[in-house]
């Protein structure tokens, strides 16, 4: 029983609860000498959605010009890091190489020493290969790390991330709705449900 309960639970829980909006019907006035008001609203509705979509295209634009600068900038920042990695990426194969060179050597003889510890039980070379286990454990810390490559600055993620600041919404639809209600027009809102309806 517990578990048809649970798995109610999560069959419940992952439908999600219903998602509405408000959406205003628009009831004009029965006053029929309104009508010029009303075009005026439209003219001024209009008016603000061509300025706004204006100022949104000129706002993409100087997104686009400042991403464009910022990322010669960062590219001519990211090729001196590129070669310094390059550079850093040689040493550190030689120094690898070097490293896995005086590892393997230093292992065999510890290998050695085991063995003859766990056979003979020899105090020298139980000692030396204690003294082994520690230089190989004092390598593995000291183990050459490989040198982070530089990440390639990207012209599309600098031009979306300085769109962000551009409004396409200039609040146009309230300045219609108060010129419409002024000239005598009504808004009665409605909820309407958009998602996990039922």
């Amino acid at each position: 029983m517990f578990l048809i309960v649970v798995l109610f639970l999560f069959v419940f829980a992952g439908c999600g609860s219903p998602k509405f909006v408000v959406r205003y019907r628009y009831i004009p006035p029965e006053n029929h000498n309104t009508q010029s008001c009303l075009r005026s609203c439209e003219e001024k509705f209009n008016k603000c959605q061509m300025n706004c979509r204006k100022l949104y295209n000129e706002c993409l634009k100087e997104a686009y010009n400042s991403a464009t600068r910022l990322y010669q900038e960062l590219l001519q920042s990211y090729n001196v890091e590129l070669k310094a990695y390059t550079e850093e990426c040689r040493a550190y194969s030689e120094e690898l190489s070097s490293w896995n060179d005086r590892y393997r050597k230093i292992y065999r003889d510890y290998l050695f020493f085991k063995k003859v510890c766990n056979k003979d039980h020899d105090k020298y070379a139980c000692r030396r290969k204690k003294d082994l286990e520690k230089e190989l454990n004092a390598m593995e810390r000291e183990k050459p790390r490989k040198p982070v490559r530089p990440v390639k600055p990207d012209l599309d993620r600098l031009v979306n991330r300085l769109s962000l600041k551009c409004l396409s919404n200039c609040g146009c639809q309230r300045i219609y709705d108060n010129c419409f209600v002024s000239c005598g027009g009504k808004l009665y809102p409605e909820k309407f449900c958009v998602e996990n309806c039922k």
